[in-house]
């Protein structure tokens, strides 16, 4: 079990590489929601 659990962690590097990664995610994600709602509030605005 010791054996497997050592390969299993990553070096430090790729770990923050991944972060940086997930954190651009994270904040492209956001701003994609952010669209969409105002997409979403010009179609109902426009409608009326």
């Amino acid at each position: 079990m010791g054996a497997k659990l050592k390969e299993q962690k990553k070096p430090l590097e790729d770990n923050t590489a991944f972060k940086y990664i997930e954190k651009k995610w994270v904040l492209s994600l956001k701003k994609n929601q952010l669209n969409t709602l105002l997409h979403f509030k010009i179609k109902i605005y426009s409608q009326q």
